[in-house]
């Protein structure tokens, strides 16, 4: 593959993202050279690529999105080069997750979970979003959970998931969820969770939970001491805001922004396909989502910050070597966008160009 040479561009190198204006990068399959026009010398056989105006970050990475929903391509061409499914079939998302390490720009790199954990009867059994069912494995014993954890670890899974929503019927125990993620841990996979309200809340805190899929279900406020908890046992949040009803978006936000000040990891996520998430107007849409961007903003995010959560901590928090960073040696995983999203976030939407390994996609 002939490099490629960005010029002109502004570029957030790095793991925070730091602007560098003027600049250049060459890549070819991984990025070979990051710096100021005096620093970098551009090879006589790479393509030149005028970018004045422009910013060149990291290719996104959405933390929790359903990819059986969408043509992954749609996901691709939308900024996304990596992203993480958090619930289908497990027959069926965890080949098509392993099949996305080779099928270059026809899609994102995909992670995958397989099928969201629950109590019988328990949700997302009797869910109305498409393919709540399949999805859906209950179980009924300590012994179930620790023979599924470690038949989905064998199959390729990333971590595990479970859902725990009182609101929406009968709930894991506490002995169960113990196992569950004591034998997840004993397999160095974290655990992440489905949570309805502060209860499950407070339950899953006291088993180990690694992560919260979402901000909390519930239009609850979630109680200082909890926000606490969370922070000290070092849970990350997958935000997913945007696609909450208008009456409880408010609470989300406020229980974003104390998690966020007191030194939360909050992770750019939006739940592609799944709830709210539709390919509806009112959804986010496949690829990046403006309004999710912003909603992280409103929690108290700087855009820079916000930027960060999409891209080199999400790579961080999901155990991506070389991903996430416009770093020399790291994959070339990039995005080109018009503007600056870096000091106004709309910005992100306004996409030129994506590239995975060095790829064109658009």
């Amino acid at each position: 593959m002939p490099a490629i040479a960005i010029v002109g561009a502004t570029v957030l190198a790095g793991a925070e993202l730091e602007p560098i204006d003027d600049a250049i990068v060459i890549f070819d399959e991984v990025i070979r050279a990051v710096g100021k026009k005096s620093e970098v010398v551009i090879p006589r056989d790479a393509e030149i690529i005028e970018c004045n105006g422009r910013t060149l970050l990291p290719g996104l990475i959405d933390t929790h999105v359903h990819t059986q929903l969408h043509p992954v391509r749609r996901l691709i061409s939308g900024g996304l080069t990596t992203v993480r499914d958090l619930g289908w079939a497990p027959d069926v998302v965890l080949p098509f997750a392993k099949r996305s390490e080779s099928w270059g720009v026809q899609g994102p790199l995909v992670l995958a979970v397989g099928p969201i954990i629950t109590e019988p009867d328990g949700y997302p059994t009797h869910a109305h979003w498409h393919g709540a069912q399949i999805t859906a494995h209950q179980l009924r014993s300590a012994s179930e959970a620790r023979d599924i954890v470690r038949v989905l670890v064998s199959q390729g899974a990333w971590g595990i998931k479970f859902a725990v929503d009182d609101r929406r019927g009968p709930t894991l125990p506490s002995s169960v969820l113990s196992a569950l993620i004591d034998e997840a841990h004993h397999l160095r996979k974290k655990v992440t969770a489905h949570v309805g309200t502060v209860v499950e809340l407070k339950k899953v805190l006291d088993a180990g939970v690694d992560e919260l899929a979402h901000m909390l279900m519930a239009d609850e406020r979630i109680p200082d001491e909890l926000i606490s908890q969370m922070v000290d046992q070092g849970v990350a949040i997958s935000s997913s805001l945007m696609f909450r009803d208008a009456h409880d978006y408010a609470t989300a936000i406020d229980n974003a922004a104390r998690f966020h000040d007191r030194g939360g990891v909050l992770l750019y996520g939006t739940d592609i396909g799944n709830g709210g998430a539709t390919p509806l107007i009112t959804g986010p849409v496949p690829g990046v989502e403006v309004r999710e961007f912003i909603a992280l903003t409103q929690a108290g995010l700087e855009p820079q910050r916000a930027l960060i959560s999409a891209t080199s901590a999400a790579a961080a928090w999901l155990g991506l070597e070389a991903v996430g960073q416009v770093t020399v040696g790291f994959k070339a995983d990039l995005l080109l966008v018009r503007g600056a999203p870096h000091a106004e976030m709309k910005h992100i939407g306004n996409i030129e160009q994506v590239w995975r390994s060095g790829a064109s996609v658009l």
